[in-house]
């Protein structure tokens, strides 16, 4: 979900997200493996999805239909990557 490396807002938002959660405790919760056999999970830290938190703040690019009304949320305020007149998918940059 949020953007990594030299990517628009990349580092900014890593850090973010980990001073976001340091000291808290975190749960993962197994919903699916992608194609290459790893786990994708559902984070949540105290009663907060992590995942609706990073959306909804525009640090990050989602095609999951239950985030794209946090997504759409975050593209109408112009926040985090959608401050940028052209973002780039995450998954476009890593194809690079």
């Amino acid at each position: 979900y949020s953007t990594t490396g030299n990517q628009q807002m990349g580092i900014e938002i890593r850090d973010a997200v980990a001073k976001l959660i340091k000291g808290k405790k975190v749960r993962l919760s197994q919903t699916s493996q992608d194609k290459y056999g790893r786990v994708l999970a559902k984070v949540t830290y105290g009663r907060k999805d992590l995942a609706k938190y990073i959306i909804s703040k525009g640090w990050g690019w989602s095609t999951d239909p239950a985030l794209l009304k946090y997504q759409k949320y975050a593209q109408k305020k112009k926040i985090g990557i959608w401050f940028y007149e052209n973002p780039q998918n995450p998954a476009d940059f890593r194809k690079k």
